[in-house]
């Protein structure tokens, strides 16, 4: 699994793998509709708990980002719907080949990679929190402080049960041990 570490402009950007390695990658190798914006995309990989995002990426590159991600390879899970059901991801490509993608992607890379030595990015939280980004999506909804107050105010106290016989109470077992 992957995360998104910044992007460079609205086509391209870096990712992590689990063992923290940075890939190189474009937004057509994204499983997800071209017609998203810039914040759409960065919210969608950063924002959305249990979205996992999967990548196939080749070993091509010196300095810190070493990676570029193959061809169409990148999927954002499909449980997204949860958080934005307009969004409909796509099949994603598997490419079990190395080197899947085309010298032009490994030059643009490249020079990718010169702009993040520089420090010359977009990190997610700058996309996000800007106001310079427009954004497509309906904001996925969520409980304001407000509306868990007044769920609480109307919650009214169980009343102690009343046992009148013993026979009423049938049988309260406590039981430990493993669920197999």
């Amino acid at each position: 699994t992957g995360r998104l570490v910044c992007m460079f402009d609205e086509n391209a950007g870096i990712m992590e793998d689990h063992r923290r390695e940075l890939a190189y990658f474009e937004k057509r190798d994204l499983n997800l509709p071209s017609k998203l914006e810039l914040k759409d995309i960065v919210m969608v990989m950063t924002r959305c708990r249990d979205v996992t995002i999967r990548f196939q990426a080749t070993h091509a590159l010196d300095g810190p980002v070493k990676m570029i991600a193959h061809d169409g390879t990148v999927a954002v899970s499909s449980n997204l719907e949860r958080y934005f059901p307009e969004v409909e991801v796509k099949k994603t490509k598997i490419s079990m080949k190395q080197n899947s993608f085309s010298p032009e992607k490994v030059s643009r890379a490249t020079a990718a990679v010169e702009l993040y030595k520089t420090d010359k990015i977009l990190t997610p939280d700058y996309i996000i929190d800007s106001g310079e980004f427009t954004s497509t999506l309906v904001k996925p909804k969520r409980f304001s402080s407000s509306s868990a107050s007044s769920i609480s105010s109307s919650i009214k106290p169980i009343k102690a049960a009343i046992v009148s016989k013993l026979e009423d109470v049938k049988c309260l077992v406590k039981q430990t041990g493993k669920v197999m």
